[in-house]
């Protein structure tokens, strides 16, 4: 237990440097969180240490070094000692090496490359920086001395040429310098990088070809992805009904995966070798660490292996009840390497996929098995069938209930059978990557022999995508879990970890009884009553929790307000910075919307931007001004005769900073989230209010929004003739729907997943045009055209990569 103290005490300071952010810009009182952390500490180091001073010193001092270091990793700056790197927008040619495997990434793959060279205006420099490249393509490498690949055929190692639009990255935290959109890589070499990297992402194509030619349908392509990680060539629509399902995370190698493989090799080694030498061990650690290295070895991957290691070295060492301390302990040292981890998703749920195999897959065998040997009358253990199915059942029941909880708080939406559903595919999982194995080495040694294990990958394929489609299809569909999630996780893992250390706790109140009894009748005082700790207890918890609300949010969140007939919207960083476009209608309106959002001892915003000085968009705006504290004000270049606006004239030019819109600027809002001034015009006498409007686009690593005001067809030609990078997952409908905008070729352009049509519900107008919603139908599922009038006011939340939406209605 001391173990799990200490590690424990390390998490806690790390996870305070880094969830608070210790580092310039906190958002809470320093000193108060101190003293809760560190009293926090103290006691739990007294019950642990038995009130050994020795002992909570050590605590103590392990929670300030995780502070320290915690800290000192959130205020790297990764930037430093690049070179050579483009500040502006503009076509730029490089050459660079691609040292991360690619991701797939919305409608393409994300290539991050060591930037080795870079040619802008002509003149070619030599360069050490990153970029993500987004590409669907390599080029015809016939001609170029390599071998030939498939068109999606990237690989670790790979050196390419690459020419297109570049757009720098808006801040100084994100992990590369900028990001290019091509459709067309050019493949010029293959030997960058570490060579044993290089040679297992050789074997890992290898094997996915092999795959391929030996199997077909799901088989091939669930035996690649659950194989080898290589998910360029899932299909759309089996994607998307895992997605609908519940079981994407399946498709995505995680430490689910590790947990569940190395525990079936577990009971396979046992079943060969016995229990009573612990050669059987080597099994599943060979399966273990031979499957990180088929995967790639990626960060998720690695993680769960290291973990899984350590639980194999406590039971190699006879300490089956220290298993968990081993796995916090492997934990700890990752944290302690790089803090950031604490914050990863993946970390996250391959601590709790192989943390609930430790301790629930052993008792649930146990159950079952005693369930079949009851109904059966006959000993289950010793039959080579059941056994195995009986333990890959217990196991996938296992991971899942550690981990749904985890799945519920950061998918937001989660589908009504997600818990059925993976708990039948779960079983069949290792078993495809086994049979994904066999196949593609089969298939390396003789083409027919590769077909004969393709037979049963199929088979186990088509059975995964059934289950997947079947519960797919049946209703009612998703339901939200952002509004509930956090607290039931929270609540969730908060009894299961009481019930387990059941006795512990019991011994502990006790001891604490008994204390608190003696140090009463020695100092002549009645011993206090059981409702004075429960309302302690309480206090202290409610402090905490003040102090976890009042943290940054961890997701990017834009909320498009329902207003009367006005565009309002809202958007609220990562890192806890705000940013209000466009104030609506009606002043008191907008001021009582943005009460409803933010916290009521906390009335800033950091940026308000006035797209054009329509009243429906600047009429709120005034009132926000006067009562937020804002601190940039951006305005549209155009001026109004207005009353409404000459109002807001007055307050605007008394602000200390305001600028004017231009195109090109980029509003860093926080780290890797960019406001991007795609249009902004000057006054033109032959140009409407309407079209001077200012276009933007909010960017957050894979996911965008594009935000155009109320511009019309003639303002959306421009943009297309511009050349600037339009595509972006949501697209908030040009002037509320109205059919003088959102043409054809500007949809197509933009290509959303999600359309916003921010019109209110007493709209004269006729709002939104029937023309308009038919061309966004042809564009956008009907189901993912969100009109304010009748969803109300829609939130989106996004990591970067997934993207959930909520609506009031």
């Amino acid at each position: 237990m001391r173990l799990v103290a200490a590690a424990a005490a390390f998490l806690l300071g790390a996870a305070a440097a880094l969830g608070f952010d210790l580092a310039p810009g906190l958002n809470i009182p320093v000193a108060p969180f101190y003293l809760l952390l560190v009293a926090s500490i103290i006691g739990v180091g007294g019950v642990l240490l038995a009130g050994r001073r020795l002992g909570v010193g050590l605590l103590v001092l392990i929670a300030l070094l995780g502070m320290w270091r915690g800290g000192h990793a959130a205020a790297v700056d990764i930037r430093e000692g690049w070179y050579s790197v483009p500040e502006t927008p503009g076509v730029v040619t490089i050459e660079g090496e691609l040292l991360t495997d690619p991701a797939p990434a919305n409608f393409n793959t994300r290539l991050r490359l060591d930037v080795l060279s870079a040619t802008v205006d002509g003149k070619r420099n030599d360069a050490v920086f990153k970029v993500d490249v987004f590409a669907d393509r390599l080029a015809d490498t016939a001609d170029s001395g390599t071998t030939g690949r498939p068109v999606n055929g990237f690989r670790y190692g790979d050196r390419y040429i690459v020419s297109g639009p570049y757009e720098p990255s808006a801040e100084s935290g994100e992990p590369v310098a900028g990001r290019i959109s091509v459709t067309t890589v050019v493949l010029i070499g293959d030997d960058a990088g570490n060579p044993v990297r290089r040679w297992l992402a050789s074997v890992r194509q290898i094997m996915a070809a092999s795959i391929e030619r030996s199997a077909s349908g799901a088989g091939a392509d669930l035996g690649v992805a659950l194989t080898t990680g290589l998910r360029g060539s899932l299909d759309k629509q089996l994607t998307d009904d895992f997605r609908a399902a519940g079981t994407a995370h399946v498709l995505a190698i995680s430490g689910l995966h590790i947990a569940l493989v190395g525990g079936l090799a577990l009971g396979a080694g046992a079943m060969a070798f016995g229990r009573r030498r612990q050669v059987y061990l080597l099994v599943p650690f060979a399966m273990v660490w031979g499957y990180a290295a088929l995967a790639g070895f990626s960060p998720s991957v690695t993680r769960a292996a290291i973990m899984a290691t350590a639980y194999l070295l406590a039971r190699a060492m006879g300490r089956q009840r220290s298993v968990l301390p081993a796995i916090g302990l492997a934990a700890g040292l990752m944290v302690a390497v790089d803090p950031a981890i604490l914050a990863s998703v993946s970390f996250q749920l391959s601590f709790a996929a192989v943390a609930g195999i430790a301790l629930l897959a052993t008792p649930l065998h146990d159950l079952f098995h005693r369930g079949i040997e009851k109904a059966s009358g006959s000993e289950s253990r010793s039959n080579v069938v059941v056994y195995p199915i009986v333990a890959m059942v217990a196991m996938s029941i296992a991971a899942t209930i550690a981990t749904a909880p985890l799945v519920a708080f950061y998918f937001g939406r989660v589908p009504t059978w997600s818990v059925p559903a993976t708990t039948f595919v779960l079983p069949v999982l290792p078993l495809t990557v086994v049979l994904g194995a066999m196949t593609g080495l089969a298939g390396l040694v003789n083409d027919q022999l590769g077909v004969v294990f393709g037979w049963p990958l199929w088979i186990a394929g088509r059975y995964m995508s059934g289950v997947s489609n079947l519960f797919a299809n049946l209703g009612p569909g998703l339901f939200e879990s952002a509004a509930w999630s956090a607290p039931a996780a929270v609540a969730y893992y908060v009894c299961v970890t009481v019930f387990l250390a059941r006795k512990r706790v019991v011994a502990a109140i006790s001891s604490l009884k008994s204390y608190t009894t003696s140090a009463s009748g020695r100092a002549g005082l009645p011993a206090p009553p059981l409702w004075l700790a429960v309302a302690a207890a309480a206090l202290a918890a409610t402090g905490l929790a003040l102090a976890l609300t009042s943290s940054p949010p961890d997701l990017l969140r834009v909320t498009f307000f329902e207003t009367d007939r006005g565009h309002m919207t809202l958007i609220e960083t990562p890192g806890g910075n705000r940013a209000l476009i466009d104030g609506g209608r009606d002043a008191e309106e907008a001021v009582r919307a943005l009460e409803s959002h933010l916290p009521f001892w906390d009335r800033s915003l950091d940026v308000v931007l006035l797209t054009h000085p329509d009243v429906d968009h600047v009429g709120g705006l005034q009132a926000v001004v006067e009562r937020f504290d804002v601190g940039l004000l951006i305005e549209s270049p155009v001026d109004h005769p207005s009353q409404t606006y000459a109002a807001w004239r007055n307050i605007a030019d008394a602000h200390p900073n305001r600028t004017v819109a231009d195109p090109g600027q980029i509003v860093a809002l926080d780290h890797g989230v960019a406001l991007h001034v795609l249009l902004a015009r000057r006054d033109d006498p032959d140009l409407s209010i309407n079209d001077a409007s200012v276009v933007t686009k909010l960017t957050y690593g894979d996911v965008s929004m594009l935000l155009p005001g109320d511009i019309s067809k003639v303002s959306e030609f421009s943009l297309l003739e511009s050349g600037a990078d339009l595509r972006s997952t949501v697209l908030h409908v040009p002037h509320h729907g109205s059919d003088t905008s959102s043409t054809g070729e500007f949809l197509q352009a933009v290509a959303p997943v999600f359309a916003v049509v921010q019109v209110g519900t007493r709209n004269p107008f006729g709002h939104p045009s029937p023309a308009v919603m038919s061309r966004l139908i042809a564009t956008v599922p009907e189901h993912q055209i969100l009109v304010t009038r009748d969803a109300g006011t829609v939130t989106f939340e996004s990591d970067g990569e997934r993207l959930w939406v909520m609506t009031a209605n």
